[in-house]
């Protein structure tokens, strides 16, 4: 398994890092961090006024965050599908991601939008490679990975990172094998003991290719070495 690195918007994906609730700092904030970066103040507007100055607030009390940002979504892969920027949002676009993220919602927590991070990233990664389906890529999450992830009975902010382990565990190990392991609560570091050099450093890879994409800092920086 070789993740590629995908050049992605980083102001639309530092928005899918943190906590937007309704009484987020982030969430109230919005307004101005949209103002302060011209590329995504022009997107913004353009999907929500067709172009005319936008209070981002009544946006928010009619779509809700995630009616803005699956709007904003579905510029982006409209973007990356013809490189031209589309005057209406088109959610058609997305559905596949918006409807998968519903199935995985159970797995993370409530406000935090790092599970679209996970799926646009595999949606750009599929469309560079000539595809666009999320089924045929390696990270996709299948029956199989959704039923492990069901073992775990957490949620978790980080739900991107878990998945992409687990996707490396199930490459790494047999069915049999990680459901005994899980059953009798092995921690990950119990896990990366059992890998081989070989498939420690192609996990290694994969997590920074991954993290260069989204721009993940604080996963590699926040450890104590």
């Amino acid at each position: 398994m070789n993740l590629n690195f995908v050049d992605m918007p980083d102001s639309f994906c530092r928005l899918l890092k943190v906590d937007m609730t309704s009484s987020s700092g982030h969430h109230k904030g919005l307004q101005n961090y949209i103002l302060r970066d011209s590329a995504l103040k022009g997107i913004v507007s353009r999907i929500l006024t067709e172009g005319g100055n936008f209070d981002i607030h009544s946006h928010l009390k009619s779509l809700g965050w995630f009616g803005i940002r699956d709007r904003m979504l579905s510029f982006y892969v409209h973007y990356a599908l013809t490189k031209k920027h589309v005057e209406k949002a088109n959610l058609d676009l997305v559905q596949d991601i918006i409807n998968l993220e519903k199935e995985l919602r159970f797995s993370t927590v409530s406000g935090y939008s790092r599970l679209l991070l996970y799926l646009f990233y595999i949606k750009l990664d599929s469309l560079e490679n000539g595809s666009g389906s999320l089924a045929d890529h390696p990270l996709y999450p299948c029956e199989r990975t959704i039923r492990i992830m069901k073992k775990t009975n957490k949620r978790t902010v980080n739900i991107d990172i878990l998945l992409i382990v687990i996707k490396h565990l199930m490459h790494y190990f047999s069915d049999e094998e990680l459901e005994a392991y899980i059953n009798e609560g092995y921690s990950y570091e119990s896990y990366y003991l059992k890998l081989n050099d070989v498939e420690i450093n192609e996990m290694c890879e994969n997590m920074l290719a991954y993290g260069a994409s989204v721009g993940e800092k604080e996963l590699f920086t926040a450890m104590k070495i």
